[in-house]
């Protein structure tokens, strides 16, 4: 991204109260730029899911693993990177949470809702961890 506007990056120790530190960066973002209700609560629930995955499937809820969240914005574009230090996984083999034998799982959402709210989203998996690329554009 060509001069952000604004850039803010966390490091979370990975355990599940570590999701309540999203809402303070992403109300940052808002507050420096301008984003619709509608596309920031999108953006919200991405972020959440992403970083709910990385630190519960990628580092295993494992308080030595960290989960490290990137997110900078400019007038027209945010982006909202993600990474675990898990061992990886492949986007392309997860279930379909639409069919009728997954409707009632608990779990399983969180790649199909990144992929559907995010206007571009990249998945980069190795056995050194997991990183996802969310863009949405404003």
């Amino acid at each position: 991204m060509k001069n952000p506007i604004i850039t803010i990056g966390k490091q979370l120790v990975s355990e599940k109260d570590s999701i309540q530190d999203i809402k303070p960066m992403m109300n940052a973002i808002r507050n420096a730029i301008d984003i619709s209700d509608e596309k920031f609560f999108l953006m919200m629930v991405a972020a959440t899911e992403a970083v709910n995955n990385a630190i519960i499937h990628g580092n295993k809820l494992d308080r030595d693993k960290k989960t490290i969240i990137d997110i900078s914005a400019s007038k027209n574009l945010v982006k909202i990177e993600v990474k675990d230090n898990g061992t990886g996984f492949n986007c392309n083999c997860l279930d379909d949470p639409r069919k009728p034998e997954n409707l009632l799982k608990e779990g399983g959402r969180g790649v199909f809702l990144i992929r559907h709210i995010a206007d571009r989203v990249e998945f980069r998996c190795s056995a050194c961890g997991s990183r996802v690329l969310m863009e949405f554009d404003l």
